[in-house]
Parts: C-alpha cells; structure tokens; sequence
C-alpha cells in the first residue's frame, strides 16, 4: 500500500551462442530492468547489435513512411506475424508497390502548388490589361512588374526620360508595368523603391493573361484528378493490407528493440553480461525460465540491493538454485538506485501516480505516497467544489475526458481522479453543506431554497414535515419580514424525515470551517512528519530521523502545553511547553544546523496554508450567489418574457464558468496541498521507473 516492491539485482553471464534465447526470455517476461553497461576495463566492452538490427531499422524506416503516406499512424491492430522475416518482406514488397505512386504524387502535389502560386500572379497582373509577352522577353528595355505603396510616375518624369507607366489595381493595392530604357534603369529602381515597390514574377508564357489563366487551371485540375486516382489506389491498399502493415511494424519494433538489445550489455569475444533489478516476486520465474531456454548454460547471480544506509549480501545461481553466500559482501560495493515500481492493483488509485510524476518518483526504500493521495486529493476537492449538481457535473466531465482532451488536458487517467473527485463532491454537497448549484435544502420562509423551489408537497415529502408555522401566509417583500428572518438560521432539510440535508453554510459559518480546515491540517500534517520518521530511519539512519522528524512531534507537543497553561494560567504546563520547545529546537539544530531555527514557523505556515480549503468554497459560493441572484431575478414569473430569457442564459453560462474555475481552483489547490505542504514532511523523490526490457510500446 505504502511501499514499492522489493528488487533485487541479477547478474547473467553466458557464451555468446546463448545470447538469442537469453534476449527472447527476457523479453517475453518482462521482468528485467537492465542497467546499461559503461566499460572500465579491456576485457568487457559494449556490446554491438545483432547482424540483422540494419535490415530491420532500414526496414522500420520504410514502414514509418508508409503509415504516414497511408495516414495510419494513431491506428492499431492485433494481426500478428511469425516474425521479423516476414515484416522485412511485407514492408520491402509494400514499398516497391506503393514508392512510385507515393512519389508521383509527392511531384503532382508540389507541381500543384506551383501552379496555385502562378495562378495567383496572373489574376493580378490581368488588371494591366496587356498581354503576358508583353511583360517579358525586350533586349533594349528594362521591364519592372510589380505593386507599389503610391503612385511613382510625378518623380519618374523627374529622374527618366524614356518610359512607359501601365497602371491596374486589385484588392491587394496598385500595381504597376514599368518600361523604361536600359540605360535609366538605375534611375527607375531608385525611385521605385522610394515608392514601395514589390516585384511579381511574371510566368512564362504568351497570349491574353486571362486565357493563360484558364491554361493553368485546366493544367492544375488535371493534377488534381490524378491527385485523386492515386489517392483511391491508395485508399485500395488501406483497407486491404492496412492491417498486415501494422502488425509489420509492431513485429518490427519487437525485433529492433531484441537486436538493440546486446548494446546495453557487456560483451567480450565469446561471452556476455547483462545485469539489473528484477522485482522479488518474479525473481524464481525468471531464473527457472533464462536455465530452460539455455539448458543450465549461464551463471546467475543475484543480489541485495547495496543502498547507501545498508549493506546487503550477494546471492549467487547455482543450477537453477538462487542461494545466499553469507559472509560475503555485497556487490557492487558502490551504493545503488535501484528503479521502482508501484504495487497498486486498482485503476483508480493507480492513475494517481500521474500527480507523483509532476514532482518526481519516489525513492528505492522510501514510502509511496500514491494511496494517501488517492484518500485525499477527492476529499480536499470535494470539500471545496462542495455541492450535489456541480459534482454531477464534474462527473459528466470526467466522463468525457475518458476519450478525449480539452487543452491537453484528458485521458483515462485524469478522467478516473476527477470521477472521484466529482463523487466526493456529490457527498459534500449533499451530507455536509446540503447544496444543489449554490440552493440549499433548508426550511426557512422567503429565502432562495429548493424548499421555495419545489413548494409545499416537495417539503412534505422530503423534509419530514418540520414546516416553519404560517410560512406560506408571511409577506417577503415586507422589509420587516426580512429583517427579522435574517436573525433565523434555517434548519436543514431531512431526506425521508431521517437523514439530514447539510450541516454547514459555506457563506455563514465560516469560522467553524476555518477550524475543520486547520484539524485537517494537523491530522494531513502529523502522517506526513511520521511518514518522514520513516523515510529518514531507512534512508539515513536513526540519528537523523529522530533529531530531524521526532523533534517536530515534540515540538507540537510543546506548542500545545504553551497555549493550554496561558489559558488556563497553568504556570507548570506553561514551563513544560517551553521546555519541550527548548528542546525540540536543540534537536533540529543538532540534525539540520543552524538553519533549522529559520524552518521553526514552517509547521504553523503549512498549517494555516490548509484554511485555503475554505477560502475556495467560500470564493465559489460568493460566486454563484451572485449568478443566482441576478438571474432568479430576471427569471421570475413576473418578468418579462425577453428578462426571463436572459435570466436563463445567465444562470446556464454562470454555471459553466463557476464549474471551470471550480475544478481548475479545487485541483490546484487540492495538489498544492498535497506536492507542497505534505510532501515537504517527508518526501525526497528522485527515483527512477521500473522499465522492464520488451515493455510494450503506447501501453495506456
């Protein structure tokens, strides 16, 4: 629940001659983290690929192209093929069918493209009225085609003498033919380019621009349609070996990562090594299967993990036979990271470990935090969203971020922590705030309440019958009325006469959950301080976990008779609280230095961080207060039809917005608490995953 599971290393060591089925055990149990060799000697190197890894990556390659051109690359399949040969073949087969299709309309696209282009140049320079030879092809002329910012002829007539200004405008702005003597050319650019000018290239060509247009659509239509038929062969090859193709490249990936697989290694000529973690409980399987593959051909040996508190003791193969060598010390002799992974059985809980991947993993021997999370994170947000129709909502979100993603934001996992987080809303909103969109299920007279709602039977039937006497005959508009009511707390409405609908207003008892919030604090707190005891006993030893955590318990202890013995002018327990404090500020000296006097108010920071978890709900109660407010004013029987109306839209966008800001506000806040104010107790992070070799690829 709180722990990782237990590795242990494994060293195998074989001939080369058992190198294949040493990768295909490993591969197909998926119980190996192998730890890349680094050479520090002459006789073990790195280890080079199989023969066959540059015929399966050439072909990989291929395969990557061909599910792109095919537009199949978020596809999947469960064909499968007898092997790397066969997806070698596929694949060359498939590209010497499709290459010279592919690569045809790679050319008709870009062809294509370079038409739109010439096509987009021709209708501008059609409004010059001339012909396209005419803008080309003078020996003694120089022509300049293009568009200008103002008209450039005032200043020619001042700088040339022989030219020639045609003039056409488009949406785009003017534009300009200018033909003028080779001789005045330098003059004409320079004036030119006071004037804005931007040269169009004139296509090759001759006749009226327009009827070249009609070349060139003609010509790209034609492109187009031939576009189309390769696209219909293609579609052809989609549907009828589409599957056979990504089970090619599927088998492709299997083998490329089995050819890879020596360079993790450490090789000599005629042998190899290949060590890392392997989880405890599969440890028996593993050795059993690696024998049989290689008929008792390799030397096994495992090992406890050497961390930097500890020392472990090697444990060494010997047919088929794990046994511990006791007196022996442990190998490598260097302190080790060992990878860890996580021993959650359900989704749910399993998909919190997303939030641990936003700090960092946790450390070999170092306590998972993942299931207080899971309790927690809900109960936070939904004591903050805290109401029955928005974590309805929130659930109806949560449904739909299943398949799909808002912002990068989505998934299966985001959607199972928001599912019960919405539950957890549910709860609240009905059991402890007793709330549907900010209405609450109270029996009080001329106030917005589902009781004034639904009317009478609704409260007979739901409420057990507990009506305020003669509520029907008082007057709500009488300004006497309301402020006399206003003295009155309303009694929550029972469900079926015996469960009560709500205990607390988010708007008027603010100090009663401002003091929820801060118990809260201290009990999240305290598990997290004793969480850190922990950590720090197997991390660093018991020095520091009693000088640098129980210092904190003792310190709270101290705190506590303080303030008992100034209330209570109790001068024995107030000398005691500054005894236990005097202490506990000796202890975290002597664990942390003398910067630890700085951290002293840290517990009292942290603890009144946690009253954020009613300054949220109270911020979304004021909100959609307001949204009720205004839009059960324009909605009322007596307004106006195009009132009512508006009163409607601004209830149903209202709560939209508020169910935004709600679930990014409670989510923010609800992981603040968690990555900030309870994991700076106890947790150090840094760890690493387990990456079993031959893990599938895309696993959800």
């Amino acid at each position: 629940m709180l722990k990782t599971e237990r590795m242990r290393r494994v060293v195998v060591a074989g001939a080369r001659t058992q190198l294949r089925p040493v990768i295909d055990t490993l591969y197909r149990l998926q119980a190996l983290h192998i730890e890349e060799h680094r050479p520090d000697d002459a006789i073990f190197g790195i280890g080079s690929s199989l023969p066959e890894g540059e015929t399966i990556a050439k072909a990989l390659l291929s395969a990557r192209g061909l599910q792109k051109s095919l537009g199949m690359e978020d596809q999947r399949t469960t064909t499968t093929l007898a092997g790397h040969e066969e997806a070698v073949e596929t694949i060359t087969a498939m590209d010497a069918a499709l290459s010279g299709l592919l690569e045809e309309k790679g050319t008709l696209q870009e062809e294509g493209k370079a038409l739109e282009g010439e096509i987009a140049r021709l209708r501008r320079l059609a409004t010059l009225g001339l012909r396209l030879e005419q803008l080309q092809g003078y020996q003694r002329i120089k022509v300049y085609v293009g568009a200008v910012t103002s008209d450039p002829e005032p200043e020619l007539r001042e700088r040339t003498t022989r030219y020639e200004v045609i003039r056409g405008t488009d949406a785009q702005g003017q534009l300009i033919a200018l033909f003028v003597a080779l001789d005045e050319a330098d003059n004409a650019e320079t004036v030119l380019s006071a004037h804005g000018y931007s040269a169009i290239e004139v296509p090759a060509g001759e006749g009226p621009v327009d009827t070249v247009i009609g070349q060139r659509i003609a010509r790209a239509r034609e492109k187009e349609a031939r576009v189309r038929q390769i696209d219909e062969k293609l579609d052809t090859v989609r549907r009828e070996q589409g599957d056979r193709l990504l089970a090619a490249i599927q088998t492709l990936l299997v083998a490329a990562d089995k050819a890879s697989a020596p360079t993790l290694m450490a090789a000599s000529p005629n042998s190899f090594v290949v060590s890392g973690y392997v989880p405890v409980s599969q440890t028996a399987a593993l050795e059993r299967s690696l024998l049989d593959a290689t008929d008792q051909r390799l030397h096994i040996e495992w090992h406890e993990p050497t961390l930097a508190s500890a020392h472990g003791h090697d444990v060494h193969g010997h047919a088929g036979q794990a046994e511990a060598i006791e007196g022996e010390a442990a190998h490598p002799a260097e302190p080790e990271d060992p990878p860890i992974r996580f021993t959650h059985k359900d989704p749910t809980q399993r998909s919190f470990t997303m939030l641990l991947g936003m700090h960092s993993l946790p450390k070999y021997r170092e306590l998972d935090p993942t299931f207080l999370i899971y309790l927690t994170f809900p109960i936070f947000f939904g004591l903050m969203m805290g109401d029955a129709a928005f974590g309805v909502l929130v659930m109806l979100v949560a449904w739909y971020f299943q398949k799909n993603f808002l912002l990068g934001i989505g998934g299966p996992k985001v959607s199972r922590m928001l599912m019960l987080s919405g539950f957890w809303t549910i709860l609240f909103g009905v059991f402890f705030y007793g709330e549907a969109f900010g209405i609450h299920f109270v029996d009080k007279p001329c106030t917005l309440s589902w009781e004034w709602l639904l009317g009478a039977d609704w409260h007979t039937m739901y409420s057990g019958g507990h009506r305020v006497a003669n509520a029907d005959s008082l007057n709500c508009s009488d300004p006497a009325v309301i402020e006399a009511l206003e003295d009155i707390k309303a009694p929550h409405l029972l469900l079926f006469g015996t469960f009560q609908l709500g205990f607390f207003s988010k708007l008027h008892d603010v100090t009663s959950l401002i003091i929820l919030s801060l118990g809260i604090a201290a009990l999240h707190l305290n598990i997290a301080i004793l969480m850190g005891i922990r950590n720090a006993w197997a991390l660093h030893g018991a020095k520091h976990a009693i000088l640098g955590r129980v210092s904190w318990l003792i310190l709270q202890v101290g705190v506590f008779f303080l303030a008992w013995g100034g209330i209570h002018g109790n001068a024995m327990h107030t000398n005691l609280g500054w005894g236990l404090f005097a202490l506990a500020a000796i202890m975290l000296i002597a664990g942390e230095g003398a910067i630890a006097i700085l951290e002293l108010p840290k517990i009292f920071s942290n603890g009144l961080s946690y009253t954020r978890l009613t300054a949220v709900a109270l911020s979304k109660a004021g909100m959609i207060l307001a949204v009720n407010s205004f839009a059960f004013v324009m909605a009322t029987p007596t307004s106006a039809s195009v009132a009512g109306v508006g009163g409607l839209l601004l209830m149903v966008l209202g709560y939209l917005v508020i169910l935004g800001l709600g679930i990014l506000s409670a989510g923010l806040h609800a992981l603040r608490l968690q990555l900030v104010e309870f994991f700076g107790w106890f947790y150090e992070g840094g760890g690493r995953a387990f990456e079993p070799f031959g893990k599938v690829r895309d696993e959800p």
